[in-house]
């Protein structure tokens, strides 16, 4: 079993509602409606909560070199070589931060649209509305 993608190899950011009452959660998100039964909702699962899961391929959307890389490995009967970590280890091992505050803002506010919309696609068309305040 592959899971592909943030939501199902992590649960994605829709999982961050597990960390609410999901009444209140329907009541931000829906308003008035949120009694509406077709608005019903659960706790929020990746993959490997519910089945057994082989290989994850993070991202949002996945990384086609990322996805290359599993198949052809598991098409030649070898293990792929899949992170057991998120992103942001190999970003803080290369030294991105804090230098990357040196960059100016416009640098930064490039690097955290990527970051959104690696993560959240779906939000992504408004990142360039990103108003960035350095604080020291």
């Amino acid at each position: 079993m592959l899971a592909l993608g943030a939501c199902a190899a992590i649960g994605g950011i829709n999982k961050l509602k597990n960390n609410f009452d999901l009444d209140d959660v329907k009541k931000c998100v829906y308003g008035n409606d949120a009694t509406r039964p077709h608005l019903h909702t659960e706790m929020t699962k990746a993959v490997d909560e519910i089945v057994e899961v082989d290989y994850k391929i993070h991202g949002c959307p996945i990384e086609a070199k990322d996805f290359t890389t599993v198949i052809r490995a598991l098409l030649i009967d070898k293990k792929p070589e899949t992170p057991e970590y998120p992103v942001c280890v190999e970003c803080k091992a290369k030294g991105n931060p804090p230098e990357i505050i040196d960059q100016g803002q416009d640098a930064v506010r490039q690097k955290l649209e990527m970051l959104v919309r690696s993560y959240d696609p779906c939000v992504s068309c408004s990142t360039h509305m990103l108003d960035i305040q350095f604080v020291k």
